[in-house]
């Protein structure tokens, strides 16, 4: 298993642009280099490994679990996330509507809402005042 962490995160979403990180680490994992989404998850699910990103608001965390026997096969697929991510439209328009969906959900959520608030009131204008989502 290996753990990735790179500086950035939410607070590096340009104003007008809050969850282009959480969007950009919903991606990684959808096609890389030359293998679009279908042919990356079936040479993911190949090597036997597991590989998943996410955000906070300062750090980009990425993951991967794989079998010891395909572990080159498993990183060529990580260099080829972390380097040359695809970023195609089909992937695009299914993350944007996952993340809207737990977006609304999460309107509806007391200790989300609670958060949010109390992050506004002692954030003010700073970075850290918006939502990570």
């Amino acid at each position: 298993a290996i753990r990735l962490v790179f500086g950035g995160g939410s607070t590096q979403d340009p104003p007008g642009n809050e969850g282009l990180a959480n969007l950009m680490t919903g991606l990684f994992d959808e096609g890389a280099g030359t293998l679009d989404s279908e042919a990356f998850q079936i040479r993911l699910d190949d090597a036997g490994a597991d590989m998943s990103f996410d955000e906070t608001r300062d750090g980009i965390y990425g993951s991967m679990r794989m079998l010891a026997e395909q572990r080159d096969e498993a990183f060529d697929l990580l260099r080829l996330a972390v380097n040359e991510p695809r970023f195609d439209q089909a992937p695009i328009d299914r993350i944007r509507a996952q993340v809207l969906s737990g977006i609304i959900a999460n309107e509806n959520d007391p200790d989300t809402v609670a958060q949010n608030r109390w992050a506004r009131a002692v954030y003010g204008d700073h970075p850290y005042s918006r939502s990570d989502q």
